[in-house]
């Protein structure tokens, strides 16, 4: 075999390969296909699905080899343009985010390429020195009158975890209905398993998220473990975007306030799940971590959060 010839078959051969494999990542960015939406949204409406008691929301969460990921879809009552014109811009998630009880503080830069940083610390007050930096980057793929697609993107988290992923999807159903699907995911690492292996030994031995045993036993049978992990974690973000949807039209220096209040008071619907912290030690500690957040976006531009 003429080994000119070889050399570039294997290029070509290589080329395809890398050519599948774009494609295969690009369709996983895409926005998904509308009927898989449409489906779980009937499976929802019609009680196919289990639901959380009172509420139109479905929690799903799954293990695939090293990657956890938890799943929240809902069926919301609002005007998906409502939704498009604030969430496909990343100063609007630093409004609501840093409600989340673990994050410091939220900050945004537009160009060249769209940026969130966030910082992670504990559960009390910390200032964002002192917290984990993780910066995000921001896409919008999909932005029409039928649907939204927000992807967030990080190549490192906390304990060399890799490939987290923030991914909002909203798909208008009809007139009154849009199916909101928030995931969070990422890949773990040695050190984040051995951390998370002794952190459920200890202070999270007890702990539960909010999809069921799937043995079918009734009562308190939530799920634990790592799931149960990804499972309030996502559910604290994605109860952060339902109080920031419930205040789209209000504006001036006491609405931040309102939705520090609110949210708090929305977990503890949850509060097997979601209880942590004293809720004055909450309304304080995060007042303080807005106006670090204010003062941090402020040395970015001349438009401070408000």
């Amino acid at each position: 075999m003429n080994p000119r010839r070889h050399i570039i078959g294997l290029s070509l051969l290589l080329l395809v390969v890398l050519a599948l494999l774009s494609a295969r990542a690009s369709a996983d960015d895409a926005s998904a296909p509308a009927d898989r939406l449409t489906g779980i949204y009937y499976a929802m409406r019609d009680g196919q699905l289990p639901l959380l008691p009172g509420q139109p929301v479905y929690v799903h969460s799954q293990v695939d080899k090293k990657r956890l990921k938890a799943d929240i879809y809902s069926i919301v009552h609002c005007r998906l343009a409502d939704l498009a014109r604030t969430l496909s811009r990343p100063r609007d998630w630093c409004r609501f985010v840093t409600l989340h009880l673990n994050v410091k503080a939220c900050t945004w830069r537009s160009t060249p390429d769209p940026v969130l940083r966030i910082y992670l610390g504990r559960k009390f007050y910390q200032p964002p020195e002192d917290a984990t930096r993780m910066d995000y980057r921001f896409r919008v793929i999909a932005h029409d009158q039928r649907r939204l697609v927000v992807l967030l993107a990080a190549a490192r988290g906390e304990l060399s975890t890799r490939d987290h992923r923030v991914r909002l999807e909203a798909e208008r159903m009809n007139d009154s209905d849009v199916l909101l699907h928030f995931s969070l995911s990422y890949r773990q690492s040695l050190a984040s398993r051995m951390a998370t292996r002794a952190y459920l030994s200890t202070l999270g031995r007890r702990k539960v998220g909010f999809s069921r045993q799937a043995d079918g036993s009734t009562g308190d049978d939530f799920i634990g473990g790592v799931r149960g992990i990804v499972e309030r974690n996502a559910m604290r973000y994605f109860l952060a975007l339902v109080v920031y949807m419930d205040t789209l039209d209000q504006n001036g220096p006491r609405v931040q306030s309102r939705r520090i209040r609110e949210w708090f008071d929305l977990t503890q619907r949850y509060a097997t799940q979601l209880h942590e912290v004293d809720r004055t030690d909450y309304l304080i500690d995060k007042r303080r971590e807005f106006a670090n957040q204010r003062k941090l976006q402020s040395e970015i531009d001349t438009s401070p959060l408000q």
